[in-house]
Order: C-alpha cells, then sequence, then structure tokens
C-alpha cells in the first residue's frame, strides 16, 4: 500500500518536473583580435564579468564573427557600424545594446618593409577582408593614389 501511494505520488507530481527552470547558459559574446573588444576580456580578467553568466568567444576576424551571429552560434557581438549595416540590410534584426568606441580615423593600410606607398603596392598580392571595413579602406585608400 506505501509503495502504491508513493508512486501515485510520484506521478501526480511528474507534470510539474517541467516546470523547474535549470541553469541557464551563458551569454555567448563574439568578438576578434581587435582593440575594442578588450575591455570586454579586461572585465572579465578583473573579475567583473561572470564566465557562468557571459562567455567571450574569440574568431580570427570581423567575418567570422558575423557568420556565428549569422548562424545563431552566438547571442551578441562586437562590431563594427557598417557590418551592422550589412546585417540589417540581409534582413537580420540586430540591436545595439552598447558602443565600445569611436572611430577617430585609426583604420590603416599595413605593408612590409620596402613598401612606402600606395603605389608601391602595383602588382603585388593583398590580403582584405573583403565583407568588413577593410576593403573599403583598401578601396578608397586605392582610388585616392590613382
Amino acid at each position: 500500500m506505501r509503495t502504491l501511494l508513493c508512486a501515485l505520488a510520484g506521478a501526480a507530481l511528474l507534470p510539474f518536473a517541467g516546470c523547474v527552470r535549470g541553469p541557464e547558459a551563458a551569454l555567448r559574446i563574439g568578438t576578434n583580435v581587435w582593440i575594442g573588444c578588450e575591455p570586454l576580456y579586461l572585465a572579465r580578467e578583473l573579475g567583473y564579468m561572470d564566465p557562468k553568466a557571459v562567455q567571450l568567444v574569440e574568431y580570427p576576424s570581423a567575418s567570422e564573427v558575423l557568420r556565428a551571429f549569422r548562424n545563431q552560434a552566438i547571442d551578441g557581438m562586437v562590431i563594427s557600424m557598417d557590418e551592422l549595416f550589412g546585417l540589417v540590410a540581409e534582413g537580420l534584426q540586430p540591436r545595439v545594446i552598447l558602443v565600445v568606441d569611436v572611430s577617430h580615423g585609426a583604420d590603416a593600410v599595413v605593408a612590409r618593409p620596402g613598401v612606402l606607398s600606395m603605389k608601391d603596392l602595383k602588382g603585388k598580392r593583398v590580403a582584405v577582408e573583403s565583407g568588413a571595413l577593410g576593403a573599403f579602406v583598401l578601396s578608397r585608400a586605392l582610388a585616392s593614389t590613382g
């Protein structure tokens, strides 16, 4: 009889098992190697950000961060405004929740020793991240020198 009562009590409580809230997954924020992301890593290092609540996911490039966001592998990301506008143009609806920095023209074209001007790049191989600000900066720099 006692076993039957315990079984019935357990069966009566079974529908409520789905009401128990499990531990929430950490918020996954995509970053890449860029100085604008560093305050997040510093906050984590200094203990201001709980790694159980927020997980920083570092990707090798901004394009990879965007791909992860499109594929819903991350919940948020640190990107530039031009990349944000590209996502909106694709029909996605990202929301800006924090502006981490403001650019004052720090973008640059960087070359190996011996390349002294944009004209010295003629005939050379140039790497650029085509889906991000890099392509715009390079095209403007090339156009300005003919």
